[in-house]
This record gives C-alpha cells, structure tokens and sequence, in this order.
C-alpha cells in the first residue's frame, strides 16, 4: 500500500492512441499508459494542459483534444485545445505543429466531446457543435449543428451505423449525418420527470 492524491474513478473520459491509453479525470490533468511501459502506473502528460473536463482522440490526424481546458491553473469551461499531429505531448502553438486552441461563443460550459466518422462533435449545455479538420492555420472550423439539444453528461451518448444518439436536458436526440433529430420516447415521464437532476454526469449512452 502506499499513498497519494485520490482520485474519484466515476467521470474519466478514455481514448486509444494506438496501443497507449489516453485518460483524464474530470477537472484534472491528461494521463498515458503503455502496455509496453512494464505495466508501471500511468503517468502525467506534463506538457498538456493542467485542467480539462475530458478528451477524445480526433482520429483521422491523430490530434488529442482536451475540452473545458486551461494551462493557467482556472478552469475555462467553453474552451478547446489540441496537441500536435501525431505527438500528443507537444501542445506548442505553431504552424508547424498545428496544436491550437480555440473558445466557444455560446453556452456555459462544455459538457461532452467525441470523435464521430466524419468530423468531431462538441456538446455545450445547450447546443451541439461539428468540429472539423480544415488545416492551417485555423487547424479546425466550429459550426452549431442544433441549437437547444445540448447533453446532460460526458458519457450520454453512444453510436450505432454511424448515427450518433444522446440524451439532452429534456429529450433524446439523433444526428444522421448533419441534421439533428428528436427522438419520440414512450417513457419520457418516467425518465425527464423522475430523474435525479444532481447525478445527471453519471448517465451514459
């Protein structure tokens, strides 16, 4: 046995790096794993950002993405920053590495973040927004695919055949491509009305 920081295991977002292991614990720094390490503890990722709400791996560059994220030391809930291509342990700003950072205009805070086939999807508290890969030097466009259809944790949504669902403040929702549907739900009173609005982070899709 041995001690140190405690560190609650309910709200990690996960992603594969090839064969590493990206994780972070909500409102705290960006871990690795090797399975080829010796099976040693993670370690921290001491160039990425100090504070993020989660990440996700925008796969077809092989960017890591950190959302609600800061390197100051204060949370910043609507901002993004992302690593360089193929290196998540460099976050220097430049053309040459196209790691960046950007901010949303709009909402509160960002709730989810997720890497869907065609382009990476940004949650906020109130809309859904389309992150995608346009290059140097902006590196990624944002646009708002839904307006009101925000999510109500980091892990209420999932897939199936490329359509992405999720569970918002008030009802269940689907993008098919880029168009944003709701989902009519049988049991609507018993979930919306019924739920526990203090455990709403611990949903998942």
């Amino acid at each position: 046995a041995s001690t140190g920081t405690q560190i609650t295991a309910t709200n990690w977002t996960l992603d594969n790096w090839g064969a590493i292991l990206v994780a972070c614990p909500a409102g705290g720094p960006i871990y690795e794993w090797s399975p080829y390490s010796g099976f040693t503890q993670a370690s921290k990722i001491v160039e990425a950002p100090s504070i993020n709400g989660g990440i996700f791996i925008s796969q077809s560059q092989q960017i890591l993405v950190a959302w609600a994220s800061s390197s100051t030391g204060i949370l910043d809930p609507l901002s993004l920053n992302w690593s360089a291509v193929s290196d998540f342990a460099n976050w220097t700003v430049s053309s040459q590495t196209q790691a960046g950072g950007y901010r949303l205009p709009t909402g509160s805070r960002i709730v989810g973040g997720f890497a869907s086939p065609n382009f990476n999807l940004i949650w906020t508290d109130i809309e859904l927004w389309a992150m995608n890969y346009i290059g140097p030097p902006l590196v990624f466009g944002f646009n708002v695919l839904g307006s009101n259809c925000g999510l109500v944790g980091r892990h209420a949504y999932a897939t199936l055949n490329s359509v992405v669902y999720w569970m918002g403040p008030d009802q269940f929702y689907s993008l098919n491509g880029e168009t944003v549907n709701t989902i009519p739900c049988a049991v609507w009173d018993f979930v919306f009305q019924d739920i526990d609005l203090d455990e709403l982070d611990k949903v998942c899709g």
